[in-house]
């Protein structure tokens, strides 16, 4: 099963890709509470025209003080990611980002993973999701809000996890 250091700091895509399909109530069934920063909220807010559901986001989840990235984070990522990422280092925490660079940067220092794919198949592994459902959902991110995801059903994921143990 896929552990998540708590908290799990989210960034923009993966709080937007829930509140597009109104599945943020799904967030609070994980094992780790799910929070998230000021600079994405901004993010987030700033988005509420184009994307009424944002609003759901912003009302949802616990934001975090501050947390001021460093100049080697700072300089590298989009403002709401280097805060999630430091948020995520100086609370022992998890960084739950689809951003490529993000997650190379966050691996770089060992911060542990997720995403909204993997925040998906951990639902799933909890029977809070079944696998149609989880990818129903995906399907819906890929078709309706062009979400680049790493795969395209969430079976995939599943296979190739049952097949490395």
């Amino acid at each position: 099963m896929r552990m998540f250091e708590s908290p799990i700091v989210c960034d923009a895509t993966v709080l937007s890709n829930f509140a597009f399909t109104d599945d943020l109530n799904l967030l609070d069934t994980l094992p780790a509470s799910c929070v998230t920063v000021e600079a994405v909220n901004e993010e987030l807010r700033a988005g509420i025209s184009a994307y009424p559901e944002l609003e759901r986001a912003v009302d949802a989840i616990e934001v975090l003080t501050d947390h001021e990235p460093t100049n080697a984070i700072r300089s590298v990522l989009d403002r709401g990611e280097a805060h999630a990422l430091q948020a995520a280092i100086d609370q022992d925490g998890t960084l739950a980002t689809d951003d490529r660079q993000a997650r190379t940067h966050a691996n770089d220092r060992s911060v542990p993973l997720t995403g909204s794919v993997g925040i998906l198949l951990r639902l799933v592994e909890q029977n809070e999701l079944t696998v149609a459902d989880a990818d129903a959902i995906l399907q819906h991110w890929i078709t309706e809000y062009h979400y680049h995801s790493p795969i395209e059903h969430i079976h995939e994921a599943i296979d190739s996890s049952e097949e490395e143990t």
